[in-house]
C-alpha cells in the first residue's frame, strides 16, 4: 500500500516534541505586516473549499456516493489551524502555503465548508527542523493570535465561530481559548464550539469544566454550544511517558505549568458518543496517507468503534474495529507506529462524527440567535396583549352598568306603557357590544396563552 508520506512523520513529531526546552535555534522567519490566510472565503487559491464528494467504503467491498456539497450560502464560520507540517530547515516556518499545509487543510479542513466557511492563517508554527524554545511557540501562537484578532476585526461581522485544529494547532487554539476567550464572555458567545484534539486539553478528573478552561466545558450533546471537543486516540492505554492522553508526560506546549496529575486529567470527549453511537466515521483523502493511492475522500462506516477509556493516569479514546474480520483498509493500522498512539488519525478518523457535530451545533447557534431577536418582539407583543386585555374587560363592565341601566330603563317604560321602544332599544345594541368584546378578550385570553407558552420556549433556546 505504500509509506506514510513525509508530512505525516509521526517520528518527526515525537522527535520534536521531546526536544522542547532546548535553547538553540536558526532565526525566525521575518513578521509579516498583516495576516497571511492559507484559506479564506474568496481567495483564488483556497485548499479549504473545493469538491467534498467521494464515496463510502461498505462491507463487501461496494461502494456508495457520499453525495457531498460544500454549502452554498453557511451562516457561520469556520477558524481552523493546521497542526505540524512544515519541512523547512528552520525552528519557524516562514508564512509560505507550502504543498504539505494545503494537503493538510484539504483532508483535515475542506469537508467543514459543508458546514461553514473556512478561515485558516498562515503561521509561523515550529517544524519538524527544530528545538520548541519559548520564543519558537511564542512566535507561532503570536501568528495565531494576531489572525484570531484579524479575522473578528475584518471577517467575522458578529457571525458564528467554529473553532477547529489539530496537534500544534490545537495546542495553539487551546491557549487562545484559555487567554482570550475563556473570560470574555461576549467573545465567548460567538464561538459555537472548539474541536481541538490532540493537545492534551485537560480537567480536573471526573469532571466536564475548569482546568484549562474555566468557563468552556466538555461538549455532552452534539447541540451544545460554547463547548469543547477533545481527545486522544489510541488503539490500546498509552504507555508510560506516552505523548498524549497523559497530563505527567504528554505533549505540553505551555507557558503554564504542567497540570498536576494527581488532580487533572487528559479530557476526552467522544465524538463518536454526540454523532454516530459509538461507532466512528472516518473521512479521508487516503492519497494523502498512503503513497500510490487514488485521490479522493473515502468514507469508511461501521468499522470502528470509539469509547474514551482511562486508567489511573492516562485518559484516552480507544479505537477498535467493530468486526475483526472485516477487510476493508484499516488505516489506523497504517497510521499506528506500532505504540498504539493514533495521533495522525485524530481528525480523519472520526472526520464525519466532527463535521456532522458541527452541523447540529451550527442549526442550534442560528435557532438561538434567531430566538434572541425573536424574543422581545413576543414579550412586547405579550405585553400589549395584556394591557388590551385589560381595557376590553373594563369596556366589558362599563358596557355592562350601562346594560343594568337600560334594562332598567326598559323594565319601568313596559311598566308605564310608554316609549318602550325607545327605552328599550339601547339593550340590543349594548349586548351585542359586550359580546363582541367577550370575543375579543377570549382571542386575546389565548394569545396571551401562547405568547407566554412561546416565550418559555425561546427562553430555553436562548
Amino acid at each position: 500500500m505504500g509509506g506514510v508520506k513525509t508530512f505525516w512523520r509521526l517520528t518527526a513529531l515525537v522527535a520534536l516534541i521531546t526536544g522542547f526546552g532546548a535553547m538553540a535555534f536558526a532565526g525566525p522567519a521575518s513578521a509579516a505586516d498583516t495576516s497571511s490566510w492559507l484559506c479564506k472565503p474568496g481567495q483564488a487559491d483556497n485548499p479549504c473549499l473545493g469538491n467534498v464528494d467521494g464515496a463510502s467504503t461498505l462491507k463487501g467491498g461496494s461502494t456508495k456516493p457520499l453525495g457531498y456539497t460544500a454549502a452554498t450560502d453557511p451562516k457561520v464560520d469556520c477558524f481552523y489551524v493546521y497542526p505540524t507540517q512544515s519541512n523547512q530547515e528552520t525552528a519557524n516556518a516562514d508564512l509560505s502555503p507550502d504543498k504539505e499545509l494545503k494537503d493538510v487543510a484539504v483532508n483535515q479542513a475542506r469537508q467543514f465548508s459543508r458546514v461553514c466557511d473556512v478561515y485558516a492563517p498562515l503561521y509561523r508554527q515550529y517544524t519538524f527542523n527544530g528545538p520548541i524554545t519559548n520564543e519558537v511557540r511564542d512566535i507561532a501562537y503570536g501568528d495565531v493570535k494576531k489572525a484570531w484578532n484579524d479575522y473578528l476585526e475584518n471577517y467575522n461581522n458578529g457571525r458564528g465561530v467554529i473553532i477547529i485544529g489539530h496537534s500544534q494547532g490545537s495546542s495553539h487554539l487551546a491557549r487562545l481559548l484559555n487567554e482570550e476567550i475563556d473570560n470574555d464572555p461576549a467573545v465567548r458567545d460567538q464561538v459555537i464550539s472548539a474541536i481541538i484534539p490532540g493537545a492534551n486539553v485537560y480537567v480536573p478528573k471526573g469532571k466536564k469544566v475548569g482546568g484549562q478552561f474555566q468557563n468552556i466545558p466538555a461538549c455532552e450533546t452534539s447541540d451544545q454550544l460554547g463547548c469543547v471537543i477533545a481527545y486522544s486516540m489510541f488503539t490500546h492505554e498509552p504507555g508510560p511517558g506516552a505523548q498524549f492522553g497523559r497530563v505527567a508526560t504528554g505533549y505540553w506546549i505551555n507557558p503554564k505549568p504542567r497540570p498536576d496529575a494527581a488532580t487533572y486529567e487528559v479530557l476526552c470527549v467522544n465524538p463518536a458518543d454526540l454523532y454516530g453511537s459509538g461507532t466512528l466515521l472516518p473521512l479521508a483523502d487516503i492519497s494523502l496517507f498512503i503513497s500510490g493511492t487514488e485521490g479522493g475522500f473515502v468514507g469508511q462506516p461501521d468499522f470502528y468503534k470509539g469509547e474514551c477509556m482511562k486508567s489511573a493516569d492516562a485518559n484516552w479514546l480507544n479505537v477498535s474495529k467493530i468486526d475483526p474480520s472485516d477487510s476493508r483498509l484499516d488505516l489506523a493500522s497504517i497510521i499506528d507506529g506500532g505504540d498504539g498512539n493514533l495521533h495522525l488519525g485524530d481528525v480523519n478518523l472520526a472526520e464525519d462524527n466532527l463535521v456532522n457535530i458541527a452541523s447540529t451545533e451550527a442549526a442550534a447557534y442560528e435557532s438561538r440567535e434567531a430566538a434572541r431577536v425573536r424574543l422581545p418582539i413576543v414579550q412586547k407583543d405579550l405585553a400589549a396583549a395584556k394591557k388590551y386585555l385589560k381595557s376590553r374587560q373594563s369596556k366589558i363592565r362599563q358596557l355592562g352598568k350601562k346594560l343594568n341601566k337600560a334594562k332598567k330603563q326598559c323594565r319601568k317604560a313596559k311598566k308605564a306603557g310608554k316609549k318602550v321602544k325607545q327605552r328599550c332599544k339601547p339593550q340590543k345594541s349594548l349586548t351585542k357590544r359586550i359580546k363582541a368584546n367577550g370575543k375579543a378578550v377570549k382571542n386575546l385570553k389565548s394569545k396571551i396563552r401562547s405568547d407566554q407558552a412561546e416565550i418559555a420556549d425561546l427562553k430555553e433556546i436562548v
